[in-house]
């Protein structure tokens, strides 16, 4: 059964429930976490994160989807950063910054991976 991850304001995907974190963060979870807010380009150095993330695991890798605030033309914006790593943590596949944040639809269902 799948769930739809929703980010406010229009983006939406699929993901597998069993694929969500459900504790705090294993140290390989903290490395990918660490990798994916140091990728982030010069113009986001701003960038602040919440304390809890949504995070997807496959047999390939992980995806962080990042809740954040960035201070932009004098004001704080939500952004959402989404990241997608090795499994170990080690490596940035690729990583976005959007002018989204990500929720979860059913949040009875799912929990959230926390530093």
């Amino acid at each position: 059964m799948t769930k739809p991850l929703l980010v406010v304001a229009a983006f939406a995907s699929t993901l597998s429930l069993s694929a969500f974190a459900a504790a705090p963060s294993s140290p390989s979870e903290y490395r990918g976490y660490s990798a994916c807010l140091a990728s982030v380009p010069k113009q986001f150095e701003t960038l602040t994160p919440t304390r809890d993330y949504y995070l997807s695991r496959t047999a390939e890798g992980r995806t962080y989807y990042i809740n954040a605030r960035h201070w932009h033309d004098g004001e704080w914006v939500s952004v959402g950063l989404r990241c997608d790593t090795t499994v170990s943590g080690r490596e940035v596949l690729s990583s976005t910054v959007t002018a989204n944040r990500f929720a979860i639809a059913d949040r009875r269902s799912v929990q959230v991976a926390s530093q």
